[in-house]
């Protein structure tokens, strides 16, 4: 049994089952996703691509700029 006089004991014990506890969650959670009646689930996904280097915000390093002054360079950002 642990006590208190092994604290170090107590939390490697405590990381390990944390770290089980995320395992069996996440398998779990891949078995969990299936349809009723034993149809097929077609499942997409989007990746998201930023496509921006944000040029005009990052200009605004080490200066003070207004509120305006970010929104613009950021809306200039997005729109290329």
């Amino acid at each position: 049994m642990l006590s208190i006089a092994h604290p170090v004991r107590a939390r490697r014990l405590l990381a390990r089952a944390v770290i089980a506890l995320a395992l069996v969650w996440a398998v779990a959670g891949v078995a969990g996703a299936q349809a009723e009646g034993g149809r097929s689930v077609t499942v997409m996904t989007q990746n998201l691509y930023q496509g921006t280097e944000f040029r005009n915000i990052q200009g605004l390093i080490g200066k003070e700029p207004t509120l305006e002054q970010a929104l613009a360079a950021t809306t200039a950002d997005y729109a290329t």
